[in-house]
Order: C-alpha cells, then structure tokens, then sequence
C-alpha cells in the first residue's frame, strides 16, 4: 500500500495526505479509515486518530479492531469514561476479544479498581495463555494490588518462558527494589527500556553485561544520561564513588542539568572515555541504598528568587506541586504508572490553615488547576512555574521555600539533593523509590510520605498532612 510504503520510507505526513484523499473519495471505505487512524497515532495526532477509529468502527460494526484502538487512542487522552464506554459497548459484541479485555482492565487500574483489573486479566489471559504482554499486565495488577509474591512467581514464569522479554525483567527489577532487594534489582533494571534503546542505537544486544569496577578503574568515563531528568539526578548519587576510581568523570546529560551538576565533570570527554549509561552506575555500586548527591543553588539566582518570594508575602514560603509523571500521552512502555495527581482542590484545602504565602512550581501548569487551589486554599498560590525552564532557578526557589508539598517529580529529587525536607504525596501504587509502605524513604531520605489510599482515595493522607503542618 502505498500510504505504509511512505510512511515506511519516512514521510508519514505525505502518508497521511495519501489516506486523507481516500477517505474523501470513498468516504465508506472503513480500512482507508483505520489505516488514517494508525497512521495518525504514529505521529500522536491523537485527536486526529480517535476521529477516524470511530469513524472505522460505525462503518465496520463487526470489527473489534477500531474499536479496541479507539479505546487505546482514548486512555492516552487521558479521557478514562469515554474509553470505558467505548470498551463496554463493543464487549457484548466481542466478549472474547482480548484486546478489549486488556484495555478495560489498564482502565480498571488507573480508576484503583484493582480486583476487577485482575478478575479482568484472568480471563484475557485464558483466552490468550500465550501472549506475553497479558501476562505482564496481570503481574503488574497483582504488584498494584499489593500481591507481591504471586506477581513475582507470574514474571519468574514469564521471564522462564520468554527469556527475552525486556518488559517482564524491568517490571521485577521495580518489586525487588521496592522490597529492598537490592543486588537482585540491579541485574533485572538492565533491562529497563532506556538502557535497551541505548543499546540498540549502538549495535548492542539487549542482554550486554554490564560493565564490572574492573573495566572502569583508572579510566576516563563518559556518563550518558539515558533516562529522565530526575531518574539522572538520582542515578548520579553513585558517581562520586565512579570519581574514586575512574581517571575522571564527564557528562553526556540534557543540557538543562549541566549548570546544576558539579564543574569537574562537565569538561569534555576524550575520545577514549568508557562510555556507560547513568543507570548502569547502581548495578556497578548499588548493593545497598545511598545518599542524593549533594547539590548547592547559586547565589545570584538566590537573590533574585528572595526579592520576588518577597513581593509575593511574608515567610514561611510554601511550594507545592500537585502533579507529576507521564502525561498520558508520553506512556513509555505497558504497565508503566501513567499518571500521578492529587486533586488541586483537596490539596488547596488541606493548606487552607497553614500559615505562609504558597508558590506553585508545578511544570507545564495550566490556569484552571492554579484557581482551583488558590480557591480551595482561601488565598492566592503564586506562579512561580518559570522556575521548571531553567533548573537553577528551581534550585533557587527549593533552598528558600520552608517546606515543599509535592507529588513525586524532578524537583523532588533536587530538593533531596539540597539535603531539604519534601512532603512526598505518593500515589498508589507506589513507585519504588518510595517501596510499598511506611513514612520514610530509603532512597530520598529527607522526604516524609504521605500514601493514598489503594482505593484511590487521599483523605487521610491530607489529614495527616495539615495536622503535622499545623503543628510543626
């Protein structure tokens, strides 16, 4: 077909025109529409895409397809009822479709329906015992669920059947970690996705070793910043264990970390360095949890950041963020936690009685989220999100707030490095860093915890939040 020839050749938006002049002239035609559809997801033309699956699935009723890709199109919206609803009326239909099943249950997950996620699951998986990505998902349900040793004995017997599967190492290596199994972790995290992809862009296989202390002492290494932002800040607490030992250190990092880390390794690298991705450095030295990397804001920026805190009201100086994570359109791999989100209006009225002035320094935020808790909280939350461009500035801001009330995010993981206190609201299920219970963290150890509940509620957990901040 000569649309996927061009998209195939690199040109998906000629490939898109293409289609789009189909379905003009033959309007009817239901697989010029799924093509467009697919095509259109490719690009992450999202809207675009759910228009044309519905438009494939009226005119092809009895094709479970356009369906179960509109419902898919439509969890990355983040549009969870109009998705369900898409799922629940096609299912009648094709109550044996797994793919539909698979769809409701990650809806199921995302809602804390966590039971009926893994009642869901059981019967895709029966419908499909050989399919792994079922099984993962019904691993990572019962991990949510907080089943641990069955998820475990699941992925133990996916990894047995599927030697290869990079997703059902990663998946493990997050419920060792989060249990505290250290050493066991570390060899499943090197087949976290990041690493992979970095692999393969390098003519490597997947299941490369990792490098030993042997191969890196007394060499010039190269550090490369396969993952996020924060996942790098996090990762870079081993580095000055790899200075004690490597000829010297240097960065290969998103460009907006550079002024925040340490001189001596921004310098470039000879073209000889050891070349090893930041994640890497925990199986080289992570058999146990370690300090953040220490981290200072610059001064200059202090000073700025002090004069506009001070025109905004009087100390103390309350940041909050109350977002976090992938947005749904970012979704990295299945199972990944998609989403994490308190509601800005409970969040705003549990600070409603805190004394200070409250600045946001929430990324990417949007106007109706900052009314809403400014309402909630009775008082304005001031704009300080400019400070997420440019990382010296968070930095600044985070060293001269009294307290930080926060969803897990990159500034997190600075504010720990500034060795400053962060009251952590941590979604179910949590990710590992913070493991599945308790009010303390053994990676991010300034940080106080406050879970919500597997139900998805945060009741007590805001409870307890403006208690503890009443009467600090």
């Amino acid at each position: 077909m000569l649309a996927y020839a061009l998209a195939s050749a690199g040109e998906p938006e000629e490939a898109i025109r293409v289609l789009k002049r189909l379905t003009d002239s033959l309007p009817r035609d239901a697989d010029a529409w799924f093509n467009l559809g697919n095509l259109y997801r490719s690009q992450r033309r999202l809207e675009d895409a759910a228009r044309a699956f519905k438009r494939a699935a009226a005119l092809r009723p009895a094709d479970a397809n356009p369906h179960v890709n509109l419902a898919y199109v439509l969890v990355l919206l983040g549009r969870l009822e109009e998705a369900e609803a898409t799922v629940r009326a096609a299912l009648p239909r094709f109550p044996d479709e797994p793919d539909l099943l698979v769809n409701l249950a990650q809806l199921q997950r995302a809602t804390h329906c966590l039971t009926d996620a893994i009642h869901t699951l059981d019967r895709c998986v029966a419908l499909a015992p050989g399919h792994a990505g079922y099984r993962l998902t019904r691993a990572i349900a019962l991990r949510d669920a907080g089943r641990k040793a069955e998820a475990l004995a699941e992925l133990d017997r996916l990894i047995r059947d599927h030697p290869d599967f990079a997703d059902a190492y990663s998946a493990r290596a997050q419920i060792f970690l989060s249990l505290g199994q250290c050493q066991a972790a570390w060899n499943d995290f090197l087949w976290r996705p990041h690493r992979t992809a970095w692999l393969k862009a390098r003519g490597l296989p997947p299941d490369a070793p990792a490098p030993t202390v042997d191969e890196v002492r007394g060499r010039p290494v190269l550090l490369h910043g396969e993952q996020g932002l924060g996942d790098v800040v996090f990762f870079l607490r081993f580095a000055p264990r790899l200075a004690e030992m490597a000829s010297s250190v240097h960065l290969s990092v998103d460009a907006r970390l550079l002024p925040i880390l340490p001189g001596q390794w921004r310098t470039a690298a000879p073209d000889h360095a050891f070349s090893l991705p930041v994640g890497d450095l925990a199986n080289l030295f992570g058999a146990a949890p370690v300090p953040s990397l220490r981290l200072h804001p610059q001064p200059e920026r202090q000073q700025r950041i002090r004069e506009r805190l001070a025109r905004c009201g009087p100390p103390p100086y309350i940041a909050v963020t109350w977002q976090g994570g992938y947005r749904w359109e970012e979704i990295p791999e299945p199972g990944a936690r998609l989403f994490k989100r308190v509601p800005p209006e409970s969040l705003g009225e549990a600070l409603r009685d805190i004394a200070g002035t409250l600045v946001s320094v929430q990324r990417d935020q949007v106007a109706p989220d900052l009314d809403t808790i400014s309402a909630a909280a009775n008082r304005p939350v001031h704009d300080f999100s400019f400070v997420n461009e440019e990382l010296p500035d968070a930095m600044a801001v985070l060293s001269l707030a009294d307290d930080y009330v926060a969803v897990s995010n990159t500034n997190v993981h600075l504010n720990d490095a500034l060795g400053k206190r962060t009251r952590v609201l941590v979604t179910h299920p949590a990710e590992w860093r913070w493991s599945m219970e308790g009010e303390r963290s053994p990676w991010l150890t300034h940080a106080l915890l406050y879970r919500q509940a597997a139900d998805g509620n945060w009741r007590e957990a805001l409870a307890r939040l403006r208690r503890e901040m009443v009467g600090k």
